[in-house]
């Protein structure tokens, strides 16, 4: 997997990159970091709840875009609000549980 630094996550973000960054794909290299760092800086916890963030976006993504990806570039506050719903809503999860999910964004 390539890594992603700051800049370029600062670069898409912003719409200055010309390569395509998908969400998902970001939330993979960043759990395959994430698991490096079981035992020296995360607990197996907290990894795991990297894990069901990714699982839940990507859920979300399928249900209201009906895609299996998106692209940064294309997100907008709207998608935040929208997942924030949907984890309350759908997947019915309380409300300290879905600070940490937020957090991870």
């Amino acid at each position: 997997m390539e890594e992603i630094t700051p800049e370029d996550l600062r670069r898409n973000l912003t719409g200055r990159n010309e390569a395509k960054t998908k969400l998902p794909e970001v939330c993979d290299i960043f759990n395959s970091n994430a698991e490096k760092l079981i035992g020296i800086e995360i607990g197996k916890i907290t990894w795991g709840r990297y894990l069901a963030f990714r699982k839940r976006i990507a859920d979300f993504i399928m249900l209201k875009y009906s895609m299996d990806d998106i692209y940064l570039s294309h997100l907008k506050y709207s998608f935040m609000v929208e997942y924030e719903f949907y984890i309350k809503t759908e997947v019915k999860i309380q409300q300290n549980t879905m600070v940490k999910y937020l957090e991870v964004c």
